[in-house]
């Protein structure tokens, strides 16, 4: 979506942030560089503990603030340098332009709202679509992350389906809105 294809939609370069942890800041992620193209799947491999998942939340504007920093570098998505934007202005991004699929889909699911439910609300706050038709995308977006049985799965709870099957509800949430990059903190564990 609107990319020129030689310009990189991110770039990271000489990305560090740091925690605080009983009273001292220790590196979580050191001098991180990397970009990706429009079209582009870049995978980060490196040991538990490396920085992968601080970098991805980091992107997404998501570190917590009081005992997280970034001590050094930048992240520019597309005209946009990400260190320096408004929480506003985030907001406008994730989900829209910027979507991530989460480790954990047990964290990330509300367990007392239907699967099907918790993506068509997120289909609704970004289209002018009728109800009908959401759940209409909602069944397709279910059908093309493999998801057995769509119909049961979009009026099924989160505790109903298995650990795979939340993720892939995941993976159909993080699509939902057609986002120019889309972020994967190992989303094949389930």
């Amino acid at each position: 979506k609107g990319s020129s294809m030689s310009e990189p939609v991110l770039k990271v370069k000489d990305f560090t942030v740091e925690f605080w942890v009983d009273g001292t800041w220790y590196p979580a992620a050191v001098d991180m560089n990397f970009e990706v193209n429009p079209g582009q799947v870049l995978a980060i491999v490196g040991e538990s503990g490396s920085g992968k998942s601080v970098s991805s939340l980091a992107i997404m504007g998501l570190l917590p603030k009081r005992i997280s920093e970034v001590t050094k570098g930048s992240i520019q998505f597309e005209d946009k340098d990400l260190l320096n934007i408004s929480e506003k202005g985030y907001q406008a991004l994730r989900g829209n332009d910027i979507s991530m699929i989460f480790q954990e889909p047990m964290s990330s699911l509300n367990p007392s709202m239907k699967c099907g439910h918790q993506v068509a609300e997120l289909t609704k706050r970004h289209t002018s679509l009728s109800k009908s038709e959401i759940k209409k995308e909602v069944i397709s977006l279910f059908d093309k992350v493999k998801l057995p049985e769509p119909e049961r799965v979009f009026n099924a709870y989160p505790h109903e389906i298995s650990g795979g099957q939340k993720q892939r509800v995941m993976i159909a949430m993080a699509i939902s809105c057609k986002p120019k990059l889309l972020i994967a903190d190992e989303p094949t564990t389930a």
